[in-house]
């Protein structure tokens, strides 16, 4: 049985939005800092201000990779394992064994109105699999479907 949660066109959409707003939150950052320090003891180079944003940039970049594309985006269950596909180029499919598995939670992220909702492995050794974001899945009842999939 095979449960999605998400496109990979959705997941680089998403990716891209937030790089896109975060280009602009370290280029504002960068050009703020620089002439607010001009004139000053502690002033900075403009060449160091630039190489400055471009570092934070790409530490952003690492860190909204992770979380983009760090979350699986569609479950393969048969009766003995899990099997998470993920998108991008980095993460490859995950064998999970059923007896490897403790819970499966299913939440919803942030606060305030319920629109998104998402499930989460928890596994014997303490690791955590998260699954993407999903406005269309009924998480609840791909949480019962793996769970009587796999004899639970």
């Amino acid at each position: 049985m095979l449960l999605t949660f998400a496109s990979e066109a959705e997941i680089g959409h998403a990716f891209l939005i937030s790089m896109a707003w975060g280009a602009l939150v370290v280029v504002i950052t960068t050009v703020l800092m620089t002439l607010s320090l001009e004139g000053t003891k502690s002033e900075i180079r403009r060449s160091t201000g630039v190489l400055l944003g471009c570092l934070f940039y790409l530490l952003f970049g690492l860190l909204t990779y992770r979380e983009q594309y760090g979350s699986f985006t569609a479950a393969e269950v048969d009766a003995r394992s899990v099997t998470l596909q993920h998108a991008g180029s980095y993460f490859r499919p995950l064998r999970i064994e059923s007896g490897q598995i403790v819970a499966i939670e299913s939440g919803h992220p942030g606060k305030g109105e319920i629109t998104q909702c998402y499930l989460n492995l928890v596994l014997s050794s303490g690791e955590h699999h998260r699954s993407a974001q999903s406005s269309t899945a009924d998480c609840e009842a791909y949480r019962k479907q793996i769970e009587t999939s796999l004899g639970r």
